[in-house]
């Protein structure tokens, strides 16, 4: 009996081990499992961050250039009001001419007139 007895405790015993290496097991399998998922969430939120950072990088690059446009706008509208304002000139100048000629000819005329 003695013989059986010791079987059934060395039995116990490996029971015991394997439940104990089973309990590590386990264990070590929790942790590797919250790792991973750890860093997943890690991955994600450093996507989210690269995300989010190009389109502030985007929205900052939209704001120059409309700023470039609206510079752009506001020199083609200033080089039209040169380009008109110098076509006005030349259009003053031109009745300025008229002007003074006829002047001088009245002049002439009333000299002519008077003397």
């Amino acid at each position: 009996m003695a013989f059986y007895d010791s079987i059934e405790a060395v039995k116990d015993e490996y029971e015991q081990r394997f439940t104990a290496l089973e309990e590590k097991w386990e264990l070590a399998l929790l942790e590797q499992k919250a790792e991973l998922t750890m860093s997943f969430y890690d991955s994600i939120e450093a996507e989210r961050d690269a995300r989010i950072h190009a389109m502030d990088e985007l929205a900052a690059q939209h704001d120059q250039d409309l700023i470039d446009a609206k510079a752009e706008m506001a020199a083609a509208i200033y080089d039209a009001l040169e380009a008109v304002r110098g076509e006005f000139a030349i259009e003053i100048d031109a009745v300025m001419a008229v002007v003074e000629a006829l002047r001088s000819d009245f002049d002439t005329e009333l000299k002519a007139l008077g003397a």
